[in-house]
């Protein structure tokens, strides 16, 4: 397994997908993947030009929020009355 990091809140350039690519091309198992976060894959889906088989090779972990215990309706109401009672303290540039 190889593993290639780039900075949170990285833009990808045309190098870094050529970078991928070669990583990619020089894994010598059978099966070969590229896992991402499905934020960065929305980044990486920006370049139109990436060849096979690097783009049929892509995958992303999505995103997801989990509420513990159910607490859903818990955490959309405290949201709310924070919003209500602090709407007056809200600027706008």
């Amino acid at each position: 397994m190889d593993e290639l990091a780039f900075p949170d809140h990285y833009s990808f350039i045309a190098d870094d997908l050529e970078t991928i690519a070669s990583a990619y091309n020089s894994l010598k198992a059978p099966l070969k993947y590229i896992i991402t976060t499905e934020k960065d894959a929305m980044r990486i889906r920006e370049f139109t030009d990436i060849e096979e088989p690097v783009k049929s090779a892509l995958f992303y972990v999505p995103i997801g929020v989990t509420f513990l215990n159910d607490d859903k309706d818990e955490f959309d109401n405290l949201i709310v009355d924070y919003v209500r009672k602090n709407k007056e303290n809200i600027r706008f540039s």
